[in-house]
């Protein structure tokens, strides 16, 4: 089991990785003006958790053998096949809510910088 988590956890962090460089990208472009620059991260944010927990969502309808983490685990760390879809559905789920929370954190504390940084140029 422990393989499956480690995999999870590495198909899981490389999407949002690159959602981040994306995320990164769009507020670097706005960091002229860091309202809208946290704001907007805030938002993308929170967007890529609620696209987190709609893939775990998705997770039901989906074979388990098309999803990264089954490509990724060699033949002898697959679970067989009659408990495989539970399994890999088990993980990768706990795995997009563990990212899906981190990117909410990130969010909340994005969208707090907004506003601290509103509240100053207000004065």
């Amino acid at each position: 089991m422990e393989p499956i988590r480690i995999k999870a956890q590495i198909s899981v962090a490389r999407g949002c990785g690159f959602a981040c460089l994306g995320i990164l990208c769009l507020m670097v472009g706005l960091s002229s003006n860091l309202v809208q620059c946290f704001a907007a991260g805030g938002i993308a944010m929170l967007l890529m958790s609620v696209v987190l927990i709609l893939k775990r969502r998705d997770l039901a309808r989906r074979s388990h053998k098309r999803t990264e983490l089954w490509i990724m685990l060699r033949p002898e760390e697959r679970p067989d096949d009659r408990v495989a879809k539970r399994i890999i559905g088990q993980i990768l789920g706990r795995t997009y809510l563990e990212f899906a929370l981190h990117a909410a954190r990130a969010s909340a504390l994005f969208s707090a910088v907004s506003l601290l940084f509103s509240a100053i140029h207000a004065r």
